[in-house]
């Protein structure tokens, strides 16, 4: 059968088309995978390249055939590949059938409004006799949600097949990109050595008491090993040498006692070491110990210590040794007819101290350690988002910035995004917190970090020396300057914390007289090569020394190149960048990125003009805000 009719198109996305045929009749007709490209303005879920999830943003430009660049609704620009790209348009949110794919959204991180989009499968829906808007999903990590259908987006089964993969990738390789391989750190072990002295037995024992963590031995909380040091030298015991065994009690012995006997303990030391630490007992000294006819019921320390030494090169004495010292030495002094329990009182310090040169090289070999692990990458847990805002040191000026707390790494160290939209992996004492002090409890005398006068954004110490009303501050900086802050951008840190800040700001302040920076000069707007020249004050003003041997002053916020950029750039970055390369003038302007392949860069300037520059270290970037101000700052030197 033959249908003649007229065709309309009547979807743009789906690419749905309307017949009208003889008769009245309408048939619509889809057409698979013509579907066409993301159109800029529309709204999408991206995936985020950080963390391998989704999130809802819009198109702001078409960067080639492959790539768009989207701008999330927490403020970040971020150049995808556009299979990456989910539209609002393509995804029906009504169909909600059980085993159905989607995209569930999140609850807002701490409240705020960024939302994440994970993947799931519909696993529940009640009957249709009683509609209801709730529905029971199964998210990619097994765990059942009730949620309403106005909370999931509809995917195909490739589609979810096709986040799945690419999210695993992410949380498994970018991160070790991003901050290098992962590091686990053993959970700690406690050994406590126990002598213990029985006069009524004339015996003594030592206890290797091994405290670990319930995760780290699957619930064993704890293993004893004890050492016989010595052996009864009744009149029984000397008849014959094979009964000597007899003498070597259990563990479970030693730690029940006896009433009648009075027992001296001497706990000699305590350490806090890792798994990995070697038994004192090691097998070279049990074999030694074996071979002189000893008999010892220590619990094997290849099972309690798991043999994980990867530094057990280092040779430590064993109970054991002084187990047959001590012996040797009783038979000795009861050939001689001396008194028993002197002896014993000599070998309990002899014993006393040959442990303690034991602990002590322990505790040498463990303070290396703990060096060791200063250096190391932390940790990497499963992060804690909190999106909390932060002040963020430069590392160029010492000087604070506000950023973003993006991930926090079990407090060891912090994923932070700068206002550059920069991620870096920063250290808690490069970071203020709102925990350490944005407070409105705020008095005379306080040491705190707030911004600096006439420097936009930029955060110094500073002394509190007067409550003013309307919630206002005056304070007195390092610098000497004295200005009004509000109570609202005011962190309290210690006084502690506020000398070691300005300690490090003058020191940089020092390191940057004589360099060569591209600085602003206020005449005209641009930036230009100079000199940073001495000067006989402190502070965040300079000396710039130009080419042609002229001289101004002007503000560190203003000046770049003082440490080498670390960050590659993508599509939306702002820049101060080379617009002129005439040897007469080398002039720099602000401008953004527009193209770019990580070997090029197409830069629009605040002029209207564009370069294509072929250098890195020609661009250096600069804040969204920072390039706003810059522009109005060169409009009204030139209007």
């Amino acid at each position: 059968m033959k249908l003649v009719g007229t065709l309309s198109y009547t979807n743009t996305t789906t690419c749905l088309f309307s017949v009208s045929v003889n008769h009245g009749l309408r048939v619509s007709l889809e057409l698979s995978g013509k579907k066409t490209r993301p159109m800029v303005g529309d709204r999408v879920f991206s995936r985020w390249r950080v963390d391998g999830f989704y999130y809802a943003g819009q198109v702001m430009h078409h960067v080639d055939k492959q790539h768009v660049l989207v701008c999330f609704d927490m403020g970040i620009l971020q150049n995808t590949e556009k299979h990456f790209l989910i539209t609002e348009a393509e995804s029906s949110s009504n169909t909600s059938k059980v085993g159905k794919y989607v995209l569930l959204k999140t609850k807002p991180v701490n409240g705020m409004s960024i939302i994440r989009y994970v993947p799931a499968i519909i696993t529940f829906q009640k009957a249709k006799k009683k509609p209801s808007n709730t529905l029971i999903v199964t998210t990619y990590r097994e765990k059942q949600l009730r949620v309403s259908t106005s909370d999931i987006v509809t995917i195909s089964e490739n589609k979810y097949n096709f986040i799945l993969k690419h999210l695993a990738r992410a949380q498994k390789e970018n991160h070790e990109i991003m901050y290098g391989p992962e590091v686990y750190f053993s959970s700690p072990k406690v050994i406590t050595t126990e002598i213990s002295v029985n006069s009524d037995h004339d015996h003594i024992q030592v206890k290797d008491i091994m405290h670990a963590s319930p995760d780290t031995y699957s619930g064993r909380s704890r293993d004893i090993r004890t050492h016989s040091l010595g052996s009864s030298f009744h009149s029984q015991d000397q008849t014959s040498s094979s009964d000597s065994g007899r003498t070597t009690q259990t563990s479970q012995e030693c730690t029940t006692g006896r009433s009648e006997s009075t027992s001296e303990t001497l706990s000699l030391c305590s350490l806090e070491t890792l798994e990995s630490f070697p038994s004192p007992g090691s097998q070279k000294n049990q074999d030694r110990f074996h071979s002189e006819g000893s008999h010892e019921t220590a619990v094997d320390p290849n099972e309690t210590l798991q043999k994980k030494s990867d530094w057990s090169s280092t040779t430590l004495p064993s109970p054991s040794i002084c187990s047959t010292t001590f012996r040797t030495g009783l038979h000795s002094v009861a050939a001689t007819g001396r008194d028993p329990k002197d002896c014993i009182q000599q070998q309990k310090l002899e014993v006393e101290r040959q442990t303690l040169a034991l602990m002590q090289e322990m505790n040498n070999e463990l303070k290396r350690m703990k060096l060791e692990n200063r250096t190391r990458v932390p940790s990497i847990q499963p992060p804690k988002e909190s999106l909390e805002q932060v002040l963020v040191k430069n590392p160029a000026t010492g000087w604070y910035s506000p950023g973003r707390l993006i991930h926090n790494y079990n407090n060891e160290a912090f994923l932070v995004q700068t206002e550059e939209k920069t991620l870096k992996t920063l250290y808690p004492q490069d970071i203020i917190e709102d925990n350490e002090g944005k407070s409105t409890v705020i008095q005379e005398g306080d040491a705190v970090v707030c911004p600096y006068p006439m420097i936009d954004v930029q955060y110094c110490p500073a002394e509190v020396l007067q409550d003013l009303p309307l919630m206002w501050l005056k304070v007195r900086y390092y610098d000497g300057t004295e200005g009004y802050v509000a109570r609202e951008e005011t962190y309290v840190i210690s006084d502690t914390k506020k000398e070691e800040i300005t300690a490090e700001i003058i020191s940089q302040e020092e390191s940057i007289i004589g360099r060569t920076v591209v600085a602003r000069n206020d005449k005209d707007g641009l930036y230009y090569i100079g000199t940073v020249a001495p000067r006989e004050w402190k502070g965040p003003r300079f000396v710039i020394e130009w080419t042609d041997g002229s001289q101004s002053i002007q503000l560190t916020t203003h000046m770049f190149a003082i440490l080498p950029e670390m960050h590659d750039l993508s599509i939306g970055s702002h820049v101060i960048a080379l617009a002129d390369s005439h040897p007469e003038s080398f002039a720099y302007m602000p401008g953004m990125v527009m193209k770019t392949n990580n070997k090029e860069w197409q830069v629009q300037f605040i002029n209207g003009q564009s370069a294509l520059l072929l250098h890195r270290h020609q661009m250096y970037r600069i804040s969204e805000k920072y390039y706003k101000l810059s522009e109005m700052f060169f409009e009204k030197v030139h209007q």
